[in-house]
């Protein structure tokens, strides 16, 4: 059983601009499209698989971005601007996912504190 991994802080960037302590929680998932190949024998069934590409999704728990430089969140979404998030673990690799866009952000408020739930998507992950 793996061991639970601490992260250290999480990273956005923003064009050339880096934010340590906007984004909370990241929880990530893989997904690679899978089908099975119906071809006609005498069987009637399936011979193999086909597979598509893979994406990752990120479910992001962040702060609103309060940097007059850079945009918050709804913006981000609306523009379809690209941006990067970076893991530092305390031990392993650091994961970066590059070419992300965020798809969708939903503000969350409760007695004086906001946060967004923000769902993104990142077509490359490097662990460094």
């Amino acid at each position: 059983m793996p061991t639970p991994e601490y992260v250290e802080f999480i990273s956005l960037r923003i064009g050339s601009q880096a934010l340590d302590d906007v984004i909370v929680d990241v929880t990530e998932s893989t997904d690679t499209p899978t089908k099975t190949v119906n071809t006609m024998n005498k069987r009637r069934r399936a011979r193999g698989y086909k597979q598509g590409n893979t994406s990752f999704g990120l479910d992001v728990t962040a702060e609103q971005i309060v940097d007059p430089n850079i945009p918050d969140w709804e913006t981000l979404v609306a523009n379809r601007t690209e941006f990067s998030i970076t893991k530092t673990p305390s031990a392993g690799p650091t994961v970066t996912y590059s070419r992300c866009r965020a798809t969708s952000a939903q503000r969350k408020t409760s007695d004086g504190d906001g946060s967004y739930t923000v769902k993104v998507i990142a077509l490359e992950k490097n662990p460094n």
